[in-house]
Parts: C-alpha cells; structure tokens; sequence
C-alpha cells in the first residue's frame, strides 16, 4: 500500500488541493467554511455544556471554549476523514473505470484535505489562544506531527470502511451514526473525573483519544505525550495498519467489478 501511495504522489498532492479549494465552490464565502465551520460548531458546544449545563474546564485555568477546542478540532478532521473518505471510490468510480489506478489513492485524497485542514485549525488556535493567556511552548512544534498521526488512523479505519461502502450500500449510513456515537465515548468534550473510575480505562483505549489526548495537552500544557499515550499511538497504527492493508489487498482486485 505504501509503495501505490509513493508512485502516485504527485496524483495525490494535486488532487487533494484541487478538492480542498472547491470543496465549498459556489458558496459565498468560499474557503472561509474551512475555519467558520468548527468555529460555529464550537460557540454550539459552548452554549449547551457552558450556558445550558453549567460545566467548566477542568483546572479553572482555562475557558471551556479553550477546553473544548484543543480536543474538538482534532476530532472534527479525524471524523470528516472518516465520512468523506468513506465514499472515496464511490465518487470516483468512473475514473477507476477507466483507469487502473489503485483505490487507496483516493482515500489517501481525503487524507491529505483533512491534514491542511486540521493544520489550519492550529494555525487559529496559534492566533486565539496567546489572546487567552495561553502562549505555544516549543512544544506545538509537534503538532503537525501529531495531526499526521491522529489522521493516520483515520486513514486506515477509511481504507476498510471505503471498499466495504462499494460491497455493501448500507455501510456509508451505518458509518454516519457510528460517528457521532463515537464522539461521546471520548472524553473530548468533558473530562475523565466526571466518571467512576473503572470506566477510565476503557475510556483511554479508545483508538483516538490518545492521539487526541496528547494533541490537547500540547495546545493547554505545553507537554509532550507521556509513554502510556506513545504505546497506545504505536499499538492502534500498527493494528488498524495491519487490518487497512489485509482489507485493501483481499477487497481492491474485487471492487472495479461493483463500481
């Protein structure tokens, strides 16, 4: 799978910035969704949990628009990998008809639209957060790296999800609310002590959170990630990893006969 993405990255590049420029073409303010979209999505959150719930950051120190934000975004890329990407070869399947090129090119699009996209929502943050009180340490210099990995797992989990979707029609909707009931068994918008604590664990492996986790303690604390976050970042790529490319080598001599 890594030797179709090497020989196709050209493809792959101009691709992925043709569709993250035209993804909203029509509209009226254009590119500007790529960063009004978490933003409004965000002022949501705030008024339910903040206004409605009364809930605040953890330490006090920050707002619970800062809170929210450092883990949101992240997942906002990670979920729209997942969703997009998921009809990745749907989309294309004339080209694929017509040309042999591998599927996991198209995937690796979406990929690529969802890495400028999260880097952007950093670029944002670095302009909120010093407003706030909040000023990046050394440390964000990890976050490119650590939005790279976070999407790489959501590259893998879209690889098996994209050639099942041209198997089974009914994947694409199962995939939707999988997403959003997937959000809320992360402590992304709320913390882990608001819950007993034999859930925690479980909690913590769930495949995301410590990339998450460790995006978000970059932004609020300016630390790196601790080894336990390293060993689950490593365990989840190399099995997702392994399944992405186990599915994507059984299905893709099958899918061009169901496009």
């Amino acid at each position: 799978m890594l030797t179709q993405l090497v020989r196709h990255r050209k493809y792959i590049f101009e691709n992925a910035l043709s569709a993250f420029r035209y993804r909203y073409a029509g509209t009226v303010l254009g590119v500007l969704w790529n960063i009004l979209n978490p933003l409004l999505t965000t002022v949501i959150y705030v008024i339910v949990f903040q206004q409605i719930l009364g809930y605040r950051s953890p330490d006090g120190r920050q707002g619970f628009a800062l809170f929210l934000i450092a883990g949101l975004f992240p997942w906002l890329a990670f979920s729209s990998l997942i969703t997009t990407g998921s009809k990745a070869l749907l989309r294309n399947a004339n080209v694929l008809r017509v040309i042999k090129m591998p599927t996991v090119v198209f995937v690796a699009i979406e990929f690529l639209v969802s890495f400028i996209e999260l880097n952007i929502y950093f670029v944002l943050m670095l302009i909120i957060y010093p407003l706030f009180g909040i000023n990046p340490g050394w440390t964000w210099l990890y976050l490119p790296v650590g939005a790279f990995l976070l999407l790489l797992l959501g590259f893998f989990i879209t690889v098996v999800i994209a050639n099942l979707q041209v198997l089974f029609e009914d994947v694409s909707e199962f995939t939707h609310h999988v997403i959003h009931l997937w959000r809320w068994t992360m402590p992304i918008m709320y913390t882990l002590d608001i819950f007993p604590q034999a859930f925690h664990f479980w909690m913590r492996i769930n495949p995301p959170y410590a990339f998450i986790d460790s995006i978000r303690n970059i932004i609020l604390e300016n630390q790196m990630p601790l080894a336990r976050d390293w060993l689950l970042i490593v365990i989840w790529l190399v099995v997702f990893g392994f399944i992405g490319s186990f599915i994507n080598r059984k299905l893709e001599p099958e899918i061009r006969d169901y496009l």
